[in-house]
């Protein structure tokens, strides 16, 4: 956007004095879009910091993910041993 910009005030005798009015519109559009620029920046400057040891982290990750691979099955089992427990106390009676 500044290179067309600066194109066009450095050599008036191709564009005429002045700049076009699609640029001017696009210069405003882009001066809108990044309004927020300053603080997203600083947003984004602390996301960074807080993630610049997640490849110290992320074999750790890794590990605590593969060890929670077989959990479906575990909840299965216990799920099962419950319903038998279950059945067990209701065939027992009341104490």
């Amino acid at each position: 956007m500044l290179r067309s910009l600066t194109d066009e005030l450095s050599d008036p005798r191709v564009h005429g004095f002045g700049i076009s009015e699609d640029v001017a519109r696009m210069l405003n559009d882009s001066a809108w879009q990044l309004s927020g620029l300053e603080d997203n920046a600083r947003l984004l400057a602390r996301a960074t910091d807080k993630l610049a040891n997640l490849s110290d982290n992320a074999g750790l990750l890794a590990d605590a993910a593969s060890d929670f691979s077989g959990l479906p099955d575990t909840v299965r089992i216990l799920d099962a041993a419950t319903r038998r427990l279950q059945q067990a106390a209701e065939r027992m009676g009341p104490y």
